[in-house]
């Protein structure tokens, strides 16, 4: 197949005018949406004036978009904007095209005529002589073009008209939006063993847009600001910084949380950026094996519990490793740790204890009158370990309820209650033994 040759001689009859310097302050939410703002500085003439931002983003949010002057703005007047994303695609240009004299050039001839139309395989040609020709794509070596039209871009482009009612000079202006595309979470670390868990921390900018952000002051915010329904979307390698470069213990705005990154970062195309969030540092922590509500037969649950750190941390994914008896690292499980206060109580689900077991079984209902029922709960718990182990057996209340007559291994034990619809028993599990938990609940409706 021949390739074409695409020739623009592009004819300038107002020179929109581009910045000089700039800079850019990116802030990225957790929900998909970051806010972008530009500063760049335009000469302006005196009177009329364009000024172009030739790389803002495809998924652009239209109606967010607000520019202003930064000094001298009150002789500075925008008459009105333009927003062009129509990438150069050859079709696009034909599509122009129609009904205007154009130029092709097939076995090193030129073939000139009006175009009324075009497919997949010809060009519809009418020439000076009035007749009517077809050419073959294929067959055109080169494409002639007087100008770019309108509104096509090598990439997304705003232009703003500008009256400058003072003197030529040079100002500043920055240009504001919002946009989809661009999001943040955070990846989290634990190395859990002798009774420690040493957490570490890092940000992942994830950026799917098609337009890269070179030395953009970078905040993130932890929180869910509320977009006012679902936005229109105009159509349209991972890097590592040093630990120094963001404030990790961040600072409260409004009601989120702003971690502001402290040197400027470079966010490739279509890439990921990775940033650290909490540098390796170790909390006292403890194993903690969960019996949850629900009947039959079933492994506990283990989890790993901490206090957390004197700073916020966001909500993320998190993974636990530890080491086997080679000191070598093995991965335990992961779990999701949601936005958690300073100094919060942490429990991270790992996985399935191999032989630590429960068999919850309601053994009597009995309804005592209209508004009230009395159940009799049995919990069978089974430990094939050579070791103790500390469970906690959760059970989830409804109704106005009281437990009575609570025994474990026939004898009493207490319970308490965390809330309106949760009680818990702390218990030991002695090696390899098999221990009822049993105890009466009557509920009130």
């Amino acid at each position: 197949m021949k390739k074409s040759l695409i020739i623009i001689s592009i004819l300038i009859f107002l020179s929109p005018l581009f910045a000089k310097d700039d800079s850019i302050r990116l802030t990225v939410y957790n929900r998909g949406v970051a806010q972008i703002a530009l500063v760049r500085q335009f000469t302006l003439e005196k009177g009329e004036s364009w000024i172009i931002f030739d790389d803002v983003s495809p998924q652009i949010i239209p109606e967010t978009v607000f520019l202003k002057p930064l000094k001298g703005g009150k002789k500075i007047s925008i008459l009105g904007s333009d927003f062009f994303d129509e990438p150069i695609e050859l079709d696009a240009l034909w599509s122009r095209e129609i009904g205007k004299m154009i130029k092709l050039t097939v076995d090193d001839s030129s073939v000139w005529g009006r175009l009324l139309n075009f497919d997949s395989k010809y060009f519809y040609l009418q020439t000076e002589a009035g007749k009517i020709r077809l050419v073959d794509r294929s067959d055109a070596d080169e494409s002639h073009f007087a100008e770019l039209p309108e509104g096509l871009v090598s990439q997304p482009t705003m232009k703003f008209h500008i009256w400058n009612k003072g003197r030529a000079r040079e100002a500043d202006f920055e240009l504001d939006y919002l946009t989809a595309g661009i999001s943040w979470t955070a990846y989290y670390n634990i190395f859990y063993g002798g009774g420690k868990a040493e957490l570490s921390g890092d940000f992942v900018i994830d950026n799917d847009l098609e337009v890269g952000f070179d030395g953009a002051e970078l905040s993130l915010i932890a929180g869910d600001p509320h977009m006012a329904g679902d936005r229109e979307k105009l159509p349209r390698s991972a890097d590592m910084l040093s630990a120094e470069s963001v404030k990790t213990d961040g600072d409260p705005l409004f009601a989120y949380y702003i971690y502001p990154v402290t040197m400027k970062v470079d966010i490739p195309p279509v890439g990921k950026k990775r940033i650290p969030l909490l540098e390796a540092e170790s909390y006292p922590a403890e194993e903690r094996y969960i019996m949850k509500s629900g009947f039959g037969l079933r492994n506990l649950e283990t989890v790993i519990a901490f206090t957390a750190p004197e700073t916020p941390l966001p909500a993320g994914k998190i993974s636990v490793y530890t080491l086997d008896n080679k000191g070598q690292s093995r991965f335990m499980g992961e779990d999701r740790l949601y936005d958690t206060p300073p100094g919060g109580e942490v429990e991270i689900k790992v996985g399935q204890a191999f032989n630590l077991q429960g068999d919850r079984r309601r053994v009597s209902h009995l309804r005592i009158d209209r508004n009230q029922t009395e159940d009799v709960i049995r919990v069978k718990l089974m430990n094939g370990s050579d070791r103790d182990a500390d469970i906690i057996v959760r059970e989830r209340m409804y109704g106005v309820w009281n437990i009575d007559n609570a025994t474990f291994d026939g004898q009493v034990v207490e319970f308490e209650k965390i809330d309106s619809r949760r009680a818990e028993f702390n218990l030991t599990l002695k090696k390899n033994s098999t221990v009822i938990l049993e105890y009466t609940v009557r509920y009130k409706f």
